[in-house]
């Protein structure tokens, strides 16, 4: 959230504050009522359009602390930024691009993070959680990752610089694998724009129509021994249908944020696994939807330093 609005919100506890700041903690919780909402106001009884039903109050409240939160800092940037006599040549932050060069209206950029923000707050975190997961019940797999990592970082003085985001062909495969066993959400979901056919069944127009990627990247008609955690398969087969794995979705309503969301990953894995064993100490962790993949279980990592 940090990184798209340009400020520094105190979402995370430091060694000069012990606790989060209120607005961060009242976004977060503003993202995960929408997410926990959506799901009881799309697919429940829809008596939220006949008269305000408490979820969809608890909707409307989550969605109105984001877009006056995303706004307010927008309009702080924007107004930094005109009354600025800096002259710049290209912009240094996300928010600047979409400020300076995207020529997008302030309502768009607003709606753009506003999305953003909502899809960034838990999701990261879930999905690095899992990746730690998969390589602490892995510890050969972890091996192999850390080798891969440690000889980058070598080379470029210990920064993580994009040739060693390019060179970490294992661990990009790990997160591959990860994605597979614990996407994000069940599928992509669409409406459909006309009446269709598809293998032999009449879909009508406005039906909701949800990929069920979880369920199929499960199935051993696609995946040799689908429950196992094995990276390597993502080099040895060049015939797995692409549309299996979507974790970012597809087409142009994919996630605007992949590759942020990609490269902060990637990132926080390499540093995390460069500089510790990571072990698990807790039982099988699974997860439960609202709306995201969530963790069932408390996260039982150990980390020990690898110079130990």
């Amino acid at each position: 959230m940090s990184a798209l609005l340009d400020v520094r919100l105190g979402c995370i506890k430091s060694s000069n504050s012990l606790t989060r700041s209120k607005e961060a903690d009242d976004l977060i919780k503003a993202a995960q009522d929408t997410n926990v909402t959506i799901l009881g106001t799309d697919m429940g009884l829809q008596l939220w359009r006949k008269f305000n039903t408490p979820l969809y109050k608890q909707l409307m409240s989550g969605q109105d602390i984001i877009y006056r939160t995303v706004f307010k800092y927008i309009d702080a940037k924007d107004k930094e930024l005109r009354e600025s006599d800096e002259k710049r040549d290209r912009s240094e932050t996300v928010l600047e691009h979409f400020l300076l060069k995207s020529e997008l209206r302030m309502r768009d950029i607003v709606t753009v993070i506003c999305d953003l923000v909502l899809a960034g707050v838990d999701t990261g975190s879930f999905m690095l959680s899992y990746a730690l997961y998969n390589l602490a019940t892995n510890p050969e797999k972890q091996k192999i990752v850390a080798d891969e990592v440690s000889g980058l970082l070598k080379q470029s003085g210990g920064e993580v610089t994009h040739r060693v985001l390019a060179g970490a062909r294992y661990l990009k495969a790990v997160m591959k694998e990860t994605y597979r066993l614990r996407p994000v959400s069940i599928g992509v979901g669409r409406i459909i724009a006309n009446d269709t056919v598809i293998r032999g069944y009449k879909i009508p127009k406005n039906t909701v129509v949800v990929t069920q990627n979880q369920v199929s990247c499960r199935l051993g008609e696609y995946f040799n021994n689908p429950d196992a955690f094995i990276p390597e398969r993502w080099f040895t087969r060049d015939d797995i249908n692409p549309f299996l794995v979507l974790p970012f979705g597809h087409g142009p309503r994919a996630c605007i944020g992949r590759r942020m969301a990609e490269q902060n990953l990637y990132t926080a894995l390499i540093l995390l696994v460069a500089h510790y064993n990571i072990g698990w100490i807790g039982g099988s962790l699974g997860c439960y939807s609202n709306l995201i993949n969530e963790p069932d279980a408390p996260l039982d990592f150990t980390f020990t330093p690898r110079n130990e």
